[in-house]
C-alpha cells in the first residue's frame, strides 16, 4: 500500500491479495467493533497479517475501520522450511528404525548359531587352555549381542516407539527374575548377587521397570571384580525406592551425572568392546523419564555405588505398613540340570534355518531331552496330526515360510494340546510381537538366547506344567 491508498474504497484494494473476506471482516469489525486479523497469501506466494479494526474519530464516535498489512513472507517460509526439515528427519529417523530392525533380526540368527556352538563346544572340550578359550569366545558374543540390544533400545525410545502401559504390580517376581538371570555372569566373575524380598505392591511398567533394572544389574557386574552385586528396597512414604548396590570402583563426584550420558564410560579411554558402548545408563535415565520414575546414583571411588530408581508404592489396607523388609537375602544359584532334566520329556523344535534347527537338536538330545524338529508350522502341525509322538514343550521361531507364524503354529497345537508350554525363539524383538507373544501365553526368549538360559527356562515351564502329574 501507499499513503494515495488511504481512503480508497476496500474493492480498489483487492488486488492486494486473495483475500475474498475483507469486505466480509470489514463489516464484521463494524459490527461488532472487535479487532479481526488474518493471514492471507497473494498471487506471487507473498503472505502477509492482515488487521482490521474500528476507526474511531475524537469524539469515540466509529467512521470506518482502519485495514493494516505486515509482510510475514519471511516468517513464513522459515516455518515452511522448519516444518519441511522435521518432516525430513521424522522420515529419516523411521527409516532408521526399520533399517535397525531389519538388521537386528538378521544379525541375531548367525550370533544365535555361534552361540550354540560355543555351548556344545564348552561340554565337548577338555583341557584348561580350551575351557579358557571357550569362555573369551562367550564373553564376545554377549559383548555382540548386548551392544545389538542396547541400540536397538536407544532407537525405539529416540523414535517414540516404546510406551508404557502403567498397572499395580508386585516388585518380588522381579527381582527373583532378574537374580535367576545373572547367576551365571555373576559366578562366572566370582561375585556374590544377592536380593532382599520384599512384598510391596508398585505402580508402574513392569516390562520397562525390568529393563532399567536389567541395564542397572548388568552394569553393576560389569564394573565389580570383586565382592558382591545386592539387589533390594525401601520403603519411603507413597515411594518405594529399587537400590542396586555393587563393590565396584566406584564414581567420582564429578561424574555422577555425566554417567548417564551417552557414550559416557568410566576407565574405558580404549574403548574396550566388552564393556559395552555407555548408553546402558543413559537407556535407564530416559526410561525413567517415560515412566516418571527418579533415578539417581550415590558412589564412593573404590568403594562400590548405589543406583536407585523410585517408584510410586501401593499402599494395601490389607497387609501391615512395613517401613522396611528386613528378611534374610536370599542368594541364587544355578540348579543342577540333573536335579530337573527329564530324559523322557519331548521337545519339538520349529525352526527353518537349517543349522540353527540342527544345533538347537543337539543342545536338547545332550541335556536329555527327546527331541523332534520341523521346517515350518505347517510340517509340525502334520506332524503332531499323523500321531507319532506327542509334544511336551514346543519351541518355535515366530518367522516361519509358507504363511504360518510360531504363534500360530502352536495355537494349532494346542487346540490337540491345550496346556502346551511355548517357547518362541526369535530375533523379532519389536514391541509389537512381544505383545503378541505375551497374549498368546507363550514365553520370548530373544535372539541370541544363552544355551543355559534356554534350557534354564525350558525346565521352569515343564517344572510348572499342568499335565505334570
Amino acid at each position: 500500500m501507499i499513503p494515495g491508498d488511504v481512503g480508497r474504497p476496500l474493492a480498489d484494494l483487492h488486488s492486494l491479495a486473495t483475500d475474498a473476506d475483507l469486505a466480509t471482516d470489514a463489516q464484521a469489525v463494524l459490527a461488532s467493533l472487535d479487532p479481526v486479523e488474518r493471514e492471507i497469501e497473494t498471487p506471487d506466494g507473498s503472505w502477509f497479517r492482515r488487521r482490521i479494526l474500528p476507526y474511531r474519530t475524537e469524539t469515540q464516535g466509529v467512521e470506518g475501520v482502519v485495514i493494516t498489512f505486515t509482510d510475514i513472507t519471511r516468517r513464513r517460509k522459515e516455518a515452511a522450511a522448519v516444518e519441511e526439515a522435521k518432516a525430513s528427519a521424522e522420515a529419516a529417523n523411521l527409516a532408521k528404525s526399520r533399517f535397525l530392525a531389519a538388521a537386528s533380526h538378521d544379525l541375531r540368527q548367525p550370533l544365535q548359531t555361534l552361540a550354540l556352538l560355543s555351548g556344545l563346544l564348552a561340554k565337548a572340550v577338555d583341557g584348561h587352555k580350551a575351557i579358557g578359550l571357550v569362555k573369551r569366545q562367550e564373553e564376545t558374543l554377549d559383548s555382540m549381542s548386548g551392544m545389538l540390544d542396547t541400540l536397538l533400545d536407544l532407537n525405539q525410545i529416540e523414535a517414540g516407539i516404546v510406551t508404557a502401559e502403567l498397572k499395580d504390580c508386585r516388585i518380588a517376581g522381579l527381582l527373583d527374575r532378574l537374580c535367576h538371570e545373572f547367576t551365571y555372569h555373576a559366578r562366572a566373575k566370582g561375585l556374590g548377587l544377592r536380593a532382599v524380598p520384599c512384598s510391596a505392591m508398585i505402580h508402574t511398567d513392569p516390562r520397562l521397570l525390568e529393563q532399567m533394572l536389567r541395564n542397572l544389574v548388568a552394569n553393576a557386574l560389569k564394573y565389580t571384580d570383586s565382592g558382591r552385586v545386592l539387589l533390594g528396597c525401601r520403603r519411603h512414604g507413597s515411594t518405594l525406592r529399587i537400590e542396586v548396590w555393587d563393590t565396584g570402583i566406584g564414581i567420582a563426584d564429578a561424574e555422577l551425572q555425566a554417567v548417564f550420558d551417552e557414550y559416557h564410560q568410566i576407565g574405558n579411554e580404549a574403548r574396550e568392546r566388552n564393556r559395552g558402548l555407555g548408553l546402558g545408563l543413559s537407556i535407564v535415565q530416559r526410561m525413567g523419564g517415560l515412566l516418571g520414575h527418579r533415578v539417581t546414583v550415590r558412589s564412593r571411588p573404590g568403594k562400590g555405588s548405589v543406583f536407585i530408581i523410585e517408584v510410586p508404592r501401593v499402599v494395601e489396607a490389607m497387609l501391615p505398613a512395613y517401613t522396611q523388609v528386613r528378611a534374610p537375602a536370599i542368594e541364587h544359584s544355578d540348579r543342577p540340570a540333573s536335579s530337573l532334566s527329564r530324559p523322557t520329556r519331548h521337545v519339538l523344535v520349529i525352526e527353518d534355518d537349517p543349522d540353527l534347527r540342527d544345533l538347537l537338536r543337539q543342545m536338547l538330545l545332550v541335556e536329555g531331552y527327546r527331541v523332534e524338529d520341523a521346517s515350518s508350522g505347517h510340517a509340525a502341525v502334520d506332524k503332531l496330526a499323523a500321531g507319532s509322538f506327542r509334544p511336551d514343550l514346543v519351541v518355535a521361531d515366530y518367522n516361519l515360510p509358507g504363511g504360518m507364524t510360531g504363534l500360530q503354529a502352536a495355537a494349532q497345537l494346542r487346540e490337540s494340546l491345550p496346556d502346551l508350554p511355548v517357547i518362541i525363539l526369535t530375533g523379532d524383538i519389536s514391541t509389537a510381537t512381544l505383545q503378541e507373544v505375551r497374549h498368546a501365553g507363550a514365553v520370548q526368549l530373544n535372539k541370541p538366547v544363552r544355551p543355559q538360559e534356554l534350557i534354564g527356562t525350558i525346565e521352569d515351564l515343564l517344572s510348572h506344567d499342568p499335565t505334570d502329574g
